[in-house]
């Protein structure tokens, strides 16, 4: 998303094209976002089975997601200072340890508080390490002159995780249980993050290239002087909290009815399984439209790709 709102221009080399270790970068970050988003948006599934296994009601159980969006906005600065003294290679593990022992946590699970201790912040944090928050700068720094295009194709991992956790999660509970389920998912967290952490090690290895390219349409129009960035320069920019708007009223406006699209769809008669698969698919669909919006955002602006993609979004839901 932040690939389609126009952001002040910054000093230094102008738009030069990527090397063959920002392809690297973005490969890993892709599959990182992947592996936490699928495991994080899977709670949609988690939670049915939870309200048969402990009788809580639908608000109870929504508490621990309430909490986990609080602290990943809470988190969120943190983890960003983290990343220029710790790396994506650090932060990825240690997230990778706490997405392993939350999930190791929840399979033993046997009241509330431990749900929203467990998902709500140890798994929260762990997430926000191998998100947007740690791989939108680093990106930044290796696609100028295809900026809008990388960080719209790690943005559709988010996507791509839901679509395939939603029905997968369903089938392991629906087989093996709901708390063997969160073992076989620690166990792929085990195995996923050291790969991951080679992959990052090696595309390290390359700098980021300095060779100029022609600026395109879009990163040329109406840039801001000039200057050497810092939080508290940013925070004086609209920029800034045009960016913190949309994503405090993307999160109220989609959150509030994701969470409960799965118990819903049960409720009304549809099988569980079918209904994680529709949500699948659904998901599924929002991987092309980020990619595409992301990319249109390199030619015609950040600004009418913005609009693009939330008039789009708009109608689906009237």
């Amino acid at each position: 998303m932040i690939g389609l709102i126009r952001r002040p221009s910054r000093p230094g080399p102008t738009n030069r094209p990527a090397s063959r270790g920002a392809w690297l970068m973005l490969g890993g970050a892709f599959a990182a976002f992947t592996v936490s988003a699928g495991i994080m948006h899977s709670y949609a599934v988690f939670l049915l089975a939870f309200i048969e296994e402990f009788r809580w009601s639908r608000a109870e159980t929504s508490v621990a997601y309430s909490v986990s969006q609080l602290v990943a906005g809470g988190s969120s600065p943190l983890v960003g200072a983290l990343v220029d003294r710790l790396g994506p290679r650090r932060l990825l593990v240690l997230g990778g340890g706490l997405l392993f022992a939350g999930l190791v946590g929840s399979a033993l699970i046997s009241a509330l508080w431990q749900n929203v201790l467990l998902y709500g912040i140890v798994m929260t944090i762990g997430a926000n390490c191998l998100g947007l928050v740690v791989f939108v700068p680093l990106l930044s720094r290796r696609f100028v002159r295809r900026r809008g295009m990388a960080i719209s194709i790690v943005q559709s991992a988010n996507g791509f995780g839901r679509a395939a956790s939603a029905p997968l999660v369903q089938f392991l509970i629906s087989t093996i249980g709901w708390r063997e389920t969160f073992w076989a998912q620690a166990v792929f967290i085990a195995a996923a993050v050291p790969l991951l952490a080679a992959l990052f090690r090696r595309a390290a290895r390359y700098p980021i290239a300095s060779a100029p390219a022609a600026a395109t349409p879009a990163s040329a129009e109406s840039p801001l002087p000039a200057g050497s960035w810092t939080l508290s320069a940013a925070i004086r920019t609209p920029h800034f909290w045009l960016l913190f708007a949309v994503y405090l009223f993307t999160g109220l406006g989609s959150f509030l009815v994701s969470l409960h699209q799965l118990a819903f769809a049960v409720d009304v008669g549809f099988d569980t399984l079918y209904a994680a698969g529709v949500l699948g698919i659904g998901s599924f669909l929002a991987i092309g439209g980020t990619i595409v919006t992301g990319t249109l955002s390199d030619y015609i602006g950040r600004e009418w790709s913005a609009i693009l993609a939330y008039g789009i979004s708009i109608i689906g839901v009237v």
